[in-house]
């Protein structure tokens, strides 16, 4: 199945959907029974991360990507893998 992104959280003064407030991390669609992630977008140096939770059991932040698209992918990626 191809993930994709979901809703995002944004951090701002405005509603959800201004163009004053930036987006800070977005919902992964289409995980596996049981599982859900959020990327993160810390900007500057940290990049992307990926939160992951399976089973009710949250892991530990994955990753330093470039961008949202590049985490994406490289969820895509476990995914693919049974990971």
């Amino acid at each position: 199945m191809r993930l994709a992104l979901g809703q995002a959280i944004t951090y701002g003064d405005g509603p959800a959907t201004s163009d004053n407030n930036v987006v800070v991390a977005y919902t992964v669609l289409g995980l596996p029974v049981g599982q859900s992630a959020r990327i993160y977008d810390f900007a500057g140096d940290e990049g992307c991360r990926i939160r992951r939770v399976k089973n009710g059991v949250a892991g530990g932040w994955q990753g330093a990507y470039e961008s949202v698209e590049a985490a994406l992918a490289a969820l895509q990626a476990q995914v693919d893998a049974g990971r």
